[in-house]
């Protein structure tokens, strides 16, 4: 999209920028600074793991470097203008809901960017615990205990607010993640060839090579890459960023290259050369090819990338509850700290596999459907139709995006398989049939509220 679309589509936003707190020109990050932040985001030490069972699956790996490629359009066509649209406003997620589908709505949604991550903060910090139970010698019966632990260290950062989170990500967490995962994909890149040949594994790549085709292997790997790296609420981030989409596009395709390919294509490879699907027991042997079997490196480099994730997840979490309260920001975050302490712990006992699906699952629709539809709003009504109201405040909710909205999420969750009995239901890539349905439902219940109200007008 060219940013002078964005640009005219977004000038009445910027009228109101002041009323909406948004981040000034003079304290904007430039590109390095935000795609360090992005990489710490987006790709995380679970991207490894949980592609672990590709191999198993039967997954070949030209498919799969097809489906990643695919994966990144789709990524870059969702992250490259939403962001650009928060770079040129200045407005906050909540915000550009509010201001365009009404206080309903916005409600709605910062509900939703709760629950979302107040669990991805929990599960970070179970994950993190499991390692040091794993590799620190803690043992499993003290998991709990240390995952609540880790929810008030992992805090400390957003103390200091998004320069806390920036510099954190900038200086220890993107780095230690390159670092490591450029390290592992030379380590075990070179003998795949070799690997690929030996009869167990030739086995399983014969019968993967005849029983896979590339639009099930897409299905597979869409909705775990889409779920895991998506985030939904990219306006609160990417507000603090300088404009211009060259600068954005390029900050996010790097990310991306790193989070959403290299990360996944590791997990495949490892899977390919040792037949490892156990997280648990992958976790120590990159332990061992990584730093020879020293526990304590390896959980220097997991807490490097853990914390600088559970910054950004807290500091969504924090942003969302003070447009609901007058607590101080310390006080925000020590509460917030406790909330996700306390259901880390619970997560311990239902076990880290479970609870990460499901987060994933969740974090796919809940907010990038209205993302998705608040891009429609500028990208589409707003250009087509000469509907450029934008100070208009519906009283309580549009009644074109919480429709849209609704069905969106409820297909995506319903075909998900979270849901007890609704394995059945699964059928092709549900987030992305999720985004489809919600955009399309818009875009027809918007124009027949415009044409019912006698605000069509003719094209830009």
């Amino acid at each position: 999209m060219p940013t002078s679309t964005l640009q005219d589509q977004a000038g009445t936003a910027n009228s109101v920028a002041s009323e909406a707190e948004a981040v000034l020109p003079s304290v904007r990050r430039g590109p390095l600074t935000m795609g360090l932040v992005w990489v710490s985001m987006v790709a995380s030490f679970p991207g490894v793991l949980i592609r672990l069972s590709w191999h198993k699956q039967g997954f070949p790996l030209p498919e799969v470097l097809s489906s990643l490629a695919l994966c990144m359009v789709i990524l870059l066509g969702y992250s490259v203008p939403m962001c650009t649209l928060a770079a040129k406003t200045g407005l906050s997620f909540k915000y550009l809901c509010h201001k365009y589908f009404g206080t309903g709505f916005s409600r709605l949604l910062t509900i939703c960017l709760l629950v979302i991550y107040l669990g991805w903060y929990a599960v970070c910090s179970l994950l993190m615990a499991d390692a040091c139970c794993a590799l620190g010698g803690l043992g499993r019966q003290n998991l709990a205990l240390t995952a609540f632990l880790f929810s008030f260290a992992m805090a400390f950062n957003n103390f200091f607010g998004f320069t806390g989170v920036a510099n954190f990500a900038k200086f220890v967490g993107a780095p230690a993640v390159i670092c490591w995962i450029v390290y592992l994909f030379v380590q075990v890149a070179p003998e795949i060839p070799i690997n690929l040949h030996t009869p167990a594994v030739a086995a399983v790549t014969a019968k993967a090579t005849t029983a896979m085709n590339l639009p099930l292997v897409f299905c597979g790997v869409a909705q775990s890459i889409v779920g895991f790296v998506i985030w939904g609420n990219e306006a609160d981030y990417w507000r603090n960023s300088t404009t211009g989409s060259k600068g954005i596009g390029f900050s996010l395709a790097a990310a991306l290259i790193v989070g959403a390919c290299v990360f996944p294509l590791t997990g495949w490879l490892i899977g390919a050369q040792t037949g490892i699907t156990d997280p648990m027991v992958a976790t120590d042997h990159l332990n061992k090819i990584s730093f020879g079997g020293v526990g304590l490196v390896v959980l220097l480099f997991l807490a490097a990338q853990y914390f600088a994730a559970n910054d950004s997840n807290l500091y969504a979490f924090v942003h969302a509850v003070e447009s609901f309260t007058a607590l101080t920001h310390k006080k925000t975050v020590l509460i917030l700290a406790l909330l996700a302490g306390l259901l880390a712990g619970g997560l311990a006992l239902s076990g880290t596999q479970s609870a990460l699906e499901a987060v994933c699952s969740l974090n796919g629709v809940l907010l990038p459907t209205a993302s998705l539809i608040v891009l429609a709003e500028y990208l589409v009504i707003r250009r087509i139709y000469k509907e450029h109201q934008t100070s208009r405040a519906f009283p309580c909710a549009s009644r074109a995006a919480i429709i849209a909205w609704s069905a969106g999420v409820f297909l995506g969750i319903a075909t998900s398989g979270i849901i007890p009995g609704s394995q059945g239901l699964r059928v092709g890539i549900p987030i992305l049939e999720a985004w489809l349905l919600a955009v399309v439902l818009f875009l027809i219940l918007r124009r027949r509220d415009l044409a019912k109200s006698g605000k069509f007008a003719t094209a830009d």
